[in-house]
């Protein structure tokens, strides 16, 4: 049986004790997490794309990727059952915008849109770009074709 150093076993021990101290940092965060990934079946055409209504759960809102734009889509279900959807892209430069309490920021100047997508505050002049939502069935369904 081959000997270790004191000097060794110190660096292995060490080692051994920082991997399970960040293993349990990582389960600690995780559990601290409110925004947990959720799988959610989308059926999607050039025209539209749907889901279950199901997908909300006890959520006021989801955002869902699409194959038509780069950023996702964010469907807020509102009080009265009906749903919004939205493109998460601020009209002024192109960048995709963050979700914030009552409100979208985009990070890259600043423009600040309401949950409905009308602009509160600039540099952008235009609204969020929004789509028509159907409900049956027990699905949801965003119309890309605003006439679809």
């Amino acid at each position: 049986m081959k000997k270790t150093s004191r000097l060794e076993f110190l660096k292995e021990a060490a080692a051994i004790s920082a991997g399970a101290c960040c293993l349990g940092a990582m389960n600690f965060f995780e559990s601290c997490s409110t925004s947990k990934k959720v799988t959610i079946e989308i059926k999607e055409t050039a025209d539209m794309v749907s889901f279950p209504a199901s997908s909300f759960a006890d959520r006021t809102f989801i955002t869902i990727p699409t194959k038509k734009f780069v950023e996702p889509l964010f469907i807020g279900k509102q009080t009265d059952g009906s749903y919004i959807a939205l493109r998460m892209y601020c009209p002024h430069k192109g960048c995709a915008v963050n979700v914030a309490p009552e409100k979208f920021v985009c990070p890259c100047h600043g423009s600040e849109f309401s949950m409905n997508g009308s602009v509160l505050k600039g540099p952008s002049t235009d609204p969020l770009q929004s789509f028509r939502v159907s409900t049956g069935n027990q699905s949801v369904t965003v119309h890309f074709n605003q006439n679809g």
